[in-house]
């Protein structure tokens, strides 16, 4: 799963370059690899997050590339939804292949031929 550079920077969606930048060098200043109990993964994610959200164009895409994965998922799983089920109509009309059928189609051996088939699988009832 992508990360949430927001949540990463403990900003809000809507957080300005200023907020975006104060929380970046308060966080940068409290996990930077040269300090003490600094953590040199986590500044490198910092630093990341920075680079996108604090660059307008790339925040947009940033925020466009969420946006249509929020959306893809939502359809994703309303695909699956039975909640709705007083529009199914039923089967459908069958009436045209019975009318269609005419069992003198079937010979004898054609019959035979069916009924070896099926009788040779194994059925799970």
């Amino acid at each position: 799963m992508p990360r949430d550079y927001y949540n990463i920077l403990g900003v809000n969606k809507n957080a300005s370059a200023d907020e975006i930048k104060k929380a970046f060098r308060e966080k940068a200043h409290k996990f930077h690899p040269d300090k003490a109990g600094g953590d040199e993964a986590k500044f490198k994610e910092l630093y990341v997050a920075f680079r996108v959200l604090f660059d307008s164009a790339k925040r947009v895409q940033y925020d466009n590339s969420r946006q249509s994965k929020a959306e893809t998922k939502t359809k994703t799983k309303s695909k699956f939804k039975t909640s709705n089920i007083s529009s199914y109509e039923g089967p459908g009309d069958f009436s045209s292949f019975i009318n269609d059928f005419d069992v003198h189609d079937i010979n004898a051996d054609g019959l035979k031929d069916i009924l070896n088939d099926a009788l040779s699988k194994n059925f799970d009832l």
